[in-house]
């Protein structure tokens, strides 16, 4: 799938770690791999509907620091800026622990590279992530 995805796309990559990192530290390691502007960690149950790609690059030229993507949860509103996400994480927080429900913006990754030590979290690592970026700084979304 991601060498017919690289015909129209060419950054799209995919990294096997040998051995298994597991899933939690994957995570970590993979976000950290690539020097791009954004970053979507697609796991292996993320299904990309037709149209998806194209609309999630228009999203990008705002420069927001997270894009939420609709995973199995509806009636959560129309897409859209989220406003303030710290109060959209309060409410919707849950549907974001699917790995793929967030692209991250490479200044989320850089914050969390400029610790002194990258803080691990055993679950849910990727809401972590978000959740320590959003309690840090005034932070963007988009829910798409």
């Amino acid at each position: 799938m991601i060498n017919e995805l690289r015909k129209q796309h060419p950054y799209f990559y995919y990294v096997k770690n040998s051995p298994s990192l597991g899933h939690d530290k994957n995570i970590l390691s993979t976000l950290q791999l690539p020097d791009t502007d954004y970053i979507w960690l697609a796991g292996d149950s993320v299904v990309i509907r037709d149209g998806s790609i194209s609309r999630i690059l228009e999203v990008l030229t705002d420069a927001y620091d997270f894009i939420f993507l609709n995973s199995y949860r509806k009636n959560i509103g129309s897409t859209a800026d989220v406003g303030n996400v710290a109060d959209f994480l309060l409410q919707h927080a849950w549907y974001l622990t699917l790995t793929g429900a967030t692209v991250y913006n490479a200044n989320v990754i850089t914050a969390l590279n400029a610790r002194e030590e990258v803080k691990y979290y055993k679950n849910f690592q990727q809401l972590g992530i978000i959740l320590d970026y959003v309690s840090s700084a005034k932070a963007t979304a988009y829910w798409l």
